[in-house]
């Protein structure tokens, strides 16, 4: 299937669903510009024709067909394109494409920023990434890797990244990742994993981390769940309906990620993805700062 071409500015507006065929994409090309805001109610969706969640039963068949990860390839920016996503739901897409496995992907010197959002079931990376990668407040889950960086530099601020293979794995380029949740990673339990260890700079801090395989000089000023911690870090890891899961990944009153996030990175981003202050002193990791169930 070809790909859907944006060669000037497009702009998404709230409460918009876009849905692709199986192994449609779209690319936004040298110089073009993709921009989708939402808001915390109408959110901008992006998913597959066979996702009923969104947007109602578009191809018309009741129940007969579910969405799955991979059901359609990827957005993609190249050249000196830019993507630009606010409260914004990317699903189901990252089917293996053109040599490339990401949902949202970047080549060059193009630029991915992702704000408020969700990216979830894609079979391999949520985001591939050789260009300039930004993601703040946002939630990845359910992939096989949440960051695949190929050499572009990384900035991950307050994220929660769950149910992955791998966190983040990084193949050369710069990172800061600060005030994130980085948990329930399967199998191998790797949180960022790179073969160029020694070619791999930044800075990680203020994080939680379940298990890691951080290089020494990116190890220190992070939080790190043992094997023997009890304690519970999000109020309801998920439920299910029917065939679709629903995740929550508000924090346990408990949750060991509480209290322990950078204090000048919550001055510079002092809202979660709710709009909650972070105070500083008191911020807390991944998307949301704790606040008393309303039920």
């Amino acid at each position: 299937t070809q790909p859907l071409n944006v060669k000037g500015t497009l702009t998404v507006e709230p409460g918009t669903v876009v849905k692709f065929l199986r192994c449609s994409s779209l690319m936004v090309w040298d110089g073009a510009w993709l921009m989708a805001s939402g808001t915390r109610t109408s959110p901008v969706v992006f998913t597959s024709v066979a996702d009923d969640t969104a947007g109602g039963d578009t191809n018309k068949d009741g129940d007969l067909t579910v969405p799955n990860a991979g059901d359609w390839y990827f957005i993609a920016a190249e050249g000196s394109a830019e993507i630009f996503f606010d409260h914004c739901e990317v699903r189901y897409g990252g089917g293996p494409c053109y040599g490339t496995t990401g949902m949202l992907v970047t080549f060059g010197e193009a630029e991915l920023t992702v704000l408020n959002s969700k990216l979830c079931h894609s079979p391999y990376d949520c985001v591939f990434s050789s260009g300039q990668t930004k993601l703040q407040n946002t939630l990845i889950y359910d992939c096989d890797r949440g960051l695949n960086s190929r050499g572009g530099d990384s900035y991950l601020v307050n994220c929660t990244i769950d149910g992955c293979g791998w966190g983040v794995m990084a193949e050369g380029g710069d990172a800061y990742c600060a005030n994130c949740i980085i948990t329930g990673i399967r199998d191998n339990n790797l949180v960022l994993a790179t073969p160029l260890p020694l070619y791999y700079t930044g800075r990680f801090m203020g994080n939680y981390l379940k298990a890691d395989s951080l290089p020494a000089h990116l190890a220190a000023d992070n939080v790190y769940w043992q094997k023997e911690d009890t304690l519970p870090i999000f109020r309801n890891t998920y439920y299910k309906y029917r065939e679709y899961h629903y995740y929550d990944f508000h924090l346990d009153s408990l949750s060991p990620a509480r209290g322990i996030g950078d204090s000048l990175t919550a001055v510079v981003y002092p809202l979660d993805r709710e709009g909650n202050p972070r105070p500083a002193g008191k911020a807390d990791a991944g998307c949301y700062q704790y606040t008393e169930p309303k039920d």
